[in-house]
């Protein structure tokens, strides 16, 4: 009916359509919880048509919109039985994606105004800088949120979380080349190889590789920076009244089942724990298992859980491996002092903490014809002095070799390491 209608304008960018069709049934609704999806449909296609038509003006009446969506997304979750976290997440994404558009192009006028690159030592530099890295990390968690719901989503969502990763991946280089640092060829090359795809015929990607690929990018030719921030202008408002691709599987609010995963230090092995104050310090509320080893030495760990046939039969692809994935990041680690020499002879000494590094590691787990596991594994060994938080996180292996997060019930499964030669 017109309801699927709606639906259908919205997946395919129509969203002045579905805008129309969405206000005409609202008041036919025959439950609050229908008349609160209602609302939130509308107020998407509301605030996509709006930047359709209006680009950078509509920014304001979209956001307000958007933000009205989460809230009714939210009372709509916690009154009912629907699990509605992909579809807060992803509004979330676009909200934020909205946010540093206006950003960006606060830095392209005021860029075009000086007509020179901001220095990285005042404001608008470090705007400058912050907005390149800030593009990166939104790619990141597009990219994070593919990675944890995809699993559950039908090709078309896949597709879509994707393609807006690779819309914020490709902002952040075209950013970096048109207002800093070109980069070069090996560079551009590599930054592509692993990042995903997408949709590269969706509009919005077909116009940022027709920008990447214009003869003053490609042959580094010197470029005046107020035509370079005007171009970048252009090119965020062009983006802006493109319709964004929308998943399919925002329409559908189904519980996902948990897995259970749980992680300690095996007990056959003797260790020495971190005291309580020490884990306080580092900001921990609940006390994780802890333990203080020499530099080089081996951690083994147990690792114990189980995956329900449920999760099979929601899952969109069929998958027989399972995966537990290890991120270690140092929280601390020494001080390292330099000197460094100004133009005047004078020696200053400066420190640099070296702390805020990340490693991940995948290990595969076989499980029973019960989906049940239990294993001993031994972690990566750390040569280096620090503390260091591991997280543990379940996943699994489709059989076109896709690699995806399974959710799990339970406290966040983390081990503090502390790495120290005393």
């Amino acid at each position: 009916g017109a309801y699927q209608l709606a639906w259908q304008a919205m997946c395919t960018g129509n969203f002045s359509i579905a805008k129309q069709i969405y206000t005409n049934i609202q008041q036919y609704s025959t439950t609050e919880n229908s008349y609160i999806w209602l609302g939130v449909l509308l107020k998407i296609a509301e605030a996509e048509a709006c930047l359709n038509d209006n680009g950078a003006k509509g920014i304001p009446e979209a956001t307000t919109c958007l933000q009205a969506a989460v809230s009714y997304t939210e009372s709509m979750s916690s009154q009912s039985d629907y699990c509605m976290i992909f579809q807060i997440k992803f509004l979330r994404l676009r909200l934020d994606f909205l946010d540093l558009w206006a950003v960006t192009r606060l830095v392209c006028q005021e860029t075009r105004l000086f007509a020179t690159v901001p220095k990285e030592s005042n404001r608008v530099g470090l705007h400058r800088i912050n907005n390149i890295k800030c593009w990166g990390a939104l790619a990141s968690r597009y990219f994070s949120l593919y990675r944890c719901h995809g699993l559950f989503l039908c090709m078309q969502s896949r597709t879509t979380l994707r393609t807006m990763s690779a819309i914020c991946k490709r902002l952040e280089s075209t950013i970096m080349k048109l207002l800093g640092e070109p980069t070069s060829p090996k560079t551009k090359a590599s930054s592509y190889a692993n990042e995903p795809k997408g949709d590269e015929m969706h509009p919005m990607i077909r116009l940022q590789k027709y920008i990447e690929n214009a003869d003053f990018l490609t042959k580094d030719k010197f470029v005046e920076p107020a035509v370079s921030a005007t171009l970048l202008s252009e090119l965020l408002e062009g983006l802006n009244r493109a319709p964004i691709p929308f998943p399919k599987g925002f329409i559908y609010a189904v519980k996902i089942p948990s897995a259970i995963l749980r992680i300690s230090l095996d007990p056959s092995q003797k260790h020495n724990a971190m005291s309580q104050d020490d884990i306080v310090n580092l900001g921990f509320n609940a006390l994780p298992d802890s333990i203080t080893l020499y530099p080089g030495a081996v951690v083994t760990i147990f690792a114990a859980g189980a995956v329900p046939r449920s999760v099979k039969k929601r899952a969109y692809s069929t998958f027989s491996r399972l995966l537990l994935w290890t991120e270690i990041k140092r929280l601390s680690a020494p001080d390292k002092t330099f000197c460094k020499q100004e133009a005047g002879g004078q020696v200053i000494k400066e420190t640099k903490d070296d702390a805020a590094r990340i490693s991940v590691h995948k290990f595969e787990i076989s499980t029973s014809h019960s989906n049940k596991f239990a294993v001993n594994m031994e972690l990566p060994t750390i040569k280096s002095v620090g503390i260091y938080k591991i997280d543990f996180s379940l996943g699994c292996r489709d059989i076109g070799c896709g690699e995806w997060k399974l959710p799990y019930a339970g406290s966040p499964n983390t081990i503090l390491v502390q790495v120290s030669e005393d």
